[in-house]
């Protein structure tokens, strides 16, 4: 078909002016033609020139519409008095091209929205095992151990075969490459895993040292608080006994002394009243009548002539 397709070839084998393709039901024949074009045509999805002759006759389809819709816009400005009948026969003419374009194209439309689908799944999981190795890389030391190695399993097991179609090889380059990285982080995570082990044992060492000194020195100082409380009360004891015993010894001296000065009292009183005897006796034995003496007795006593006696007035 030469490039003044479908609708060219139409008008130009009819002699058609575009006054007359507009009235008298000139146009329909020629969209029947156009459409019995497209419906000679057999879609064909198998290779890639045959998708591009789907879209060539969609496309060819297209530039009928935009052909006859210039007709259509030359007439507006020479016949504006049946420019609505032929406005309204253009939108017909273009929903028209436009469904039927959409139909031709439909096959290719379905296939490259499918095919479109098709790449981004693929381009999908390729990046998520790229993201899992780079965070492996990057976050390692935020990992633990077992999620390392879920990561490692998971990337380990994609299948790489002819389901990646295009991407086969490079799904093989991103895969290995994650999995060095998943590998390298485990190798991090586990030395520092270890360091980590290490320290904390040192702090535990520590710890139990520390505590086992604290309970030492506790022990320690209550064996320290039992002995100066067991000497303190030794001491209460030996003072009170002590004490005791010099209050005993106190009474005692004090008995002895108070017994003596009893003895020493008594001694004295007897020595007192012998005296007085005696000088009582030295006295009345020159006086021949009692009367007399008793006088001479009571004045001697006056005169402190009897020893150790006085009178109390």
């Amino acid at each position: 078909m030469s490039k003044e397709i479908l609708a060219i070839s139409i008008v130009s084998n009819k002699k058609l002016l575009p006054a007359d393709i507009f009235k008298n039901g000139q146009l329909d024949p020629i969209l029947e033609a156009i459409k019995s074009e497209v419906d000679k045509f057999t879609p064909d999805l198998s290779t890639a020139n045959s998708r591009k002759e789907i879209a060539a006759m969609a496309q060819k389809v297209a530039r009928s519409k935009t052909f006859l819709d210039d007709l259509g816009k030359g007439l507006v400005a020479d016949e504006k008095a049946k420019l609505k009948l032929v406005d309204q026969e253009r939108k017909r003419m273009r929903d028209f091209c436009d469904k039927l374009k959409a139909d031709v194209r439909a096959p290719l439309t379905e296939y490259e929205e499918k095919e479109k689908a098709r790449v981004d799944k693929h381009a999908e999981n390729l990046n998520l095992i790229a993201i899992t190795g780079e965070t492996c890389k990057s976050d390692w030391m935020y990992l633990d151990f077992d999620v390392l190695n879920s990561y490692l399993l998971d990337v380990g097991s994609v299948i790489i075969d002819d389901s990646w179609q295009e991407f086969k090889t490079e799904v093989e380059i991103v895969k290995a490459a994650a999995l060095a990285n998943i590998r390298q982080a485990i190798t991090e995570r586990r030395v520092q895993d270890e360091k980590n082990a290490e320290l904390e044992q040192l702090r535990a060492d520590a710890e139990a040292r520390e505590e086992a000194e604290k309970k030492a020195k506790a022990e320690a100082d209550q064996k320290a608080r039992e002995e100066a409380a067991a000497a303190a009360a030794a001491k209460a004891e030996r003072d009170k006994i002590e004490a005791e015993a010099a209050k005993k010894k106190a009474d005692e001296e004090a008995m002895e002394k108070q017994l003596k000065a009893r003895a020493n009292h008594a001694a004295h009183r007897a020595r007192i009243e012998r005296e007085a005897l005696e000088s009582f006796q030295e006295f009345a034995k020159n006086y021949p009548t009692p009367t007399l003496c008793v006088v001479d007795v009571l004045k001697a006593i006056k005169d402190g002539k009897i020893k150790h006696i006085t009178l109390n007035y």
